[in-house]
């Protein structure tokens, strides 16, 4: 009875062991997918300010050539002028 009473406490602290192991993995496994859809998440919003900054720098640069596009023809038309009262 006693040899029973033995195998059936070594038997439980063999599966609390590996309960607490399972456990242990799980917890560690749960960080890693958390730590990994952070950085997923990261580099969506870094993707995002990327494509907004780039599209941005793009309507920048068009409108300075619009805007310089009528300063050059102001001032041929001036130089047309200054030539023409001459």
């Amino acid at each position: 009875m006693r040899a029973e009473l033995e195998a059936s406490k070594s038997e439980l602290a063999a599966v609390h062991l590996r309960l607490k192991g399972a456990e242990s993995g799980w917890a560690k496994s749960k960080a890693e997918g958390n730590t990994s859809g952070a950085k997923t998440v990261a580099n969506l919003v870094n993707t995002d300010e990327e494509g907004v900054t780039r599209r941005l720098m793009e309507r920048v640069q068009a409108l300075e050539s619009k805007m310089a596009s009528p300063r050059v023809w102001n001032e041929k038309s001036i130089e047309m002028e200054c030539t023409n009262e001459d």
